[in-house]
């Protein structure tokens, strides 16, 4: 059997996990920060941000499937974690409403899971390549894993207070500034171990922008923090981008 012809099922196992991330995603409910009792749920003008995903996911997994691409080395270790982190965001949003809190956190988790490690196997590619790479593949993916980074810490945030944990001494402002301190020094961290694609911080600071417009006038603490946070994103970002490509 030739290398082509037995990478055709996870070639073809990606364009299923786009699919059901498009259709499943398209009909999800993503909940609304007007309902919820998190601080740190966006507004809900920034899940407009999936229809932007919806697409690069799109051109990446029709990029992937070419029988040039087959045997791209930097395709290869990517297709098998995508192929599930795809496919279980576009189911996650149909078991969110359902209120099992464990079950809908558990796909969430192992989302972003798996979509971490493809982001991590971009290590070595930079985003100041100009080839075309970059924006079939290092930029899709880095959207995709940063807003999904993101609805991690929103959604797990909302769980932790339905599930009666703002009675531990940590409430939902504490909860609030907590995980937005967290995801500051996740971001940063991330950008500069794998600075490979514009659209991971970008989706991060386009959360947080969306976090201090959504909170600015019942919580100033946590807008001001979500403003604090997306410009130290957007300062890491452009030292990030001033490193020497790797070799």
């Amino acid at each position: 059997m030739r290398l082509r012809d037995s990478l055709l099922l996870p070639r073809a196992a990606l364009l299923v996990g786009v699919f059901l991330l498009i259709v499943a995603g398209s009909l999800g409910d993503y909940g609304s920060a007007e309902r919820s009792p998190s601080l740190i749920l966006p507004a809900d003008y920034a899940f407009g941000i999936w229809g932007v995903i919806f697409i690069g996911t799109l051109v990446f997994a029709i990029y992937q499937a070419l029988p040039s691409q087959a045997a791209n080395p930097l395709l290869r270790p990517l297709r098998s974690p995508l192929s599930y982190a795809f496919a279980s965001a576009g189911l996650w949003v149909h078991v969110l409403p359902l209120g099992i809190y464990p079950l809908s956190q558990a796909f969430l988790l192992s989302t972003m899971g798996a979509s971490a490690l493809a982001y991590a196997r971009l290590e070595g590619t930079s985003l100041r390549s100009k080839s075309r790479e970059r924006w079939m593949v290092q930029e899709p993916i880095g959207l995709f894993t940063g807003w999904i980074t993101l609805a991690t810490v929103a959604a797990s945030t909302e769980a932790l207070l339905l599930a009666g944990y703002d009675r531990v001494g940590l409430g939902p402002l504490l909860w609030a500034l907590f995980w937005l301190v967290a995801i500051t020094l996740l971001g940063a961290w991330v950008m500069f171990r794998v600075p490979a694609s514009l659209g991971f911080p970008l989706a991060l600071i386009w959360g947080l922008i969306a976090i201090a417009v959504q909170h600015y006038a019942q919580a100033p603490a946590v807008a001001w923090t979500a403003a604090g946070a997306s410009i130290v994103l957007a300062l890491v970002l452009a030292a990030s981008g001033t490193r020497p490509k790797p070799s």
